[in-house]
């Protein structure tokens, strides 16, 4: 979703978003999020030589035009897509972020999976039939 427009809604889950790759772009990120959010300034854009030499989605961030629903469990070392979804906010881009509390990588309880499917069918009709 950060290198195409094809898609009008995505809905991702228990992903890797890149974080340890990002831990180099760490601090210029910061510094947008915290210029975008106190200062009331756009991010500044990473190079094009930082995005090139990444496949990590969050190098990506600031491409993405596609809205995102993010999942994850809280057992499933979500601070990748924690981190994920607040590059997103601090592009300005439509995230919303569920974390599942004592959730693994799979969801294994029923409300947690009948959560995720109604979410998804919400995300998808806004996105696709609104």
């Amino acid at each position: 979703i950060g290198k195409t427009t094809l898609f009008r809604a995505a809905v991702l889950s228990g992903g890797s978003y890149g974080y340890s790759r990002a831990c180099r772009l760490g601090l210029q990120m910061m510094w947008n999020a915290a210029c975008t959010q106190e200062l009331a300034y756009p991010p500044v854009e990473m190079s094009d030589v930082s995005q090139e030499l990444s496949l990590s989605p969050i190098c990506y961030a600031q491409n993405v035009e596609t809205p995102v629903l993010l999942s994850h469990g809280e057992h499933d070392e979500p601070l990748e897509a924690a981190t994920y979804a607040a590059y997103l906010r601090a592009f300005g881009k439509d995230v919303e972020f569920v974390l599942y509390k004592g959730a693994g990588h799979g969801f294994s309880k029923k409300s947690h999976r009948k959560d995720g499917l109604e979410r998804t069918l919400r995300w998808f009709r806004k996105y696709l039939c609104g």
